[in-house]
Formats: structure tokens, C-alpha cells, sequence
């Protein structure tokens, strides 16, 4: 059963590692600089480099021996420089932190909207 983890990882993880990016490019597609949002940007920048740095160490502190709640944990906090991270802990990690991006990235669009229409 694991190599047929890793045949279905080797086919998802270059379409996925393209996924990454589409979290950082459609919050600065949406973003006027002239209303100050530029803090959006920079504490997307600094969540991903600060998840790339501490990412290990944070799962190793709260005890996260699980490869596919490591990869979710960092993608939904560190972003596209956290997935570097976790490609570099294991293919498991990587890929579901990628993936993670794109689903946090969804549920993001669908909640603003359904949360614009209520107010």
C-alpha cells in the first residue's frame, strides 16, 4: 500500500506545488495598495518565512508524529514557504501541505463570500 501512496504523490505533487502560489497571487490580485493592505502582504510574507524556519521544531515540541497532519498544519499556516518546509520533511508532508493551501484557499473565497452577502 505505501508505493501506491507514493505512485498517486509522484502524480499529484508537481500539479499541486502549482496550487501553492494561487493562495499569494489571489491576495495580491485583490488588493488596492493605496488603502494600506499592504500589511496583508507582509504578514503573508512573514507567516510563511517564520513557518519555514520553526516548522519542525513546532511539530517536534507538540508532538505531531503524523506526516499528513504535519503537511496540513504547515500549509494552512506558513503558506507556499512553509510547503518548502515540508517537502523537505517527507513527499507525504509536501504534498498534503499543498494541497491544504488550495482547500484553505476555497474555503477562504466561499466564506468572505457568504459573509459579504450577510452584511
Amino acid at each position: 500500500k505505501p508505493k501506491r501512496i507514493r505512485l498517486l504523490l509522484s502524480q499529484v505533487y508537481y500539479p499541486m506545488i502549482v496550487a501553492t502560489g494561487v493562495f499569494f497571487i489571489m491576495t495580491l490580485g485583490s488588493i488596492d495598495f493605496t488603502e494600506g493592505s499592504t500589511l496583508g502582504v507582509a504578514s503573508i510574507v512573514i507567516s510563511g518565512i517564520l513557518g519555514n524556519i520553526f516548522a519542525e521544531s513546532v511539530c517536534n515540541v507538540f508532538g505531531i508524529r503524523e506526516p499528513i497532519a504535519k503537511g496540513v498544519a504547515i500549509g494552512c499556516s506558513s503558506h507556499a514557504m512553509g510547503t518548502v518546509k515540508a517537502l523537505e520533511m517527507g513527499e507525504v508532508e509536501g504534498a498534503m501541505s499543498s494541497l491544504s493551501i488550495a482547500i484553505a484557499g476555497i474555503l477562504t473565497v466561499v466564506a468572505a463570500s457568504v459573509f459579504a452577502t450577510l452584511l
